[in-house]
């Protein structure tokens, strides 16, 4: 016993649409969203530049201050020499 398959008939294809893509547009665009994200790291970069900036400048005052102290101990030790 052999099976017949009978093929359904397709709706024909449509036609696939086409778009008119403006290269430069893109260019442009893709440009504009990349510049728009440095922007964003740029202002990041700087907020971490800033406590950076304020947390070396509060080390160097207490090691400044450390110095000082050992300066003064080490005078008040030689003076008993």
């Amino acid at each position: 016993m052999s099976t017949i398959k009978k093929h359904a008939s397709r709706p024909p294809r449509k036609a696939l649409a086409t778009y008119d893509v403006d290269i430069a547009q893109e260019f442009k665009d893709v440009k504009t969203a990349f510049s728009n994200r440095l922007d964003k790291i740029e202002a990041k970069l700087d907020e971490w530049k800033t406590v950076f900036d304020r947390q070396l400048t509060e080390l160097n005052v207490n090691m400044k201050n450390v110095m000082d102290k050992l300066a003064q101990h080490e005078f008040r030790l030689s003076e008993h020499d």
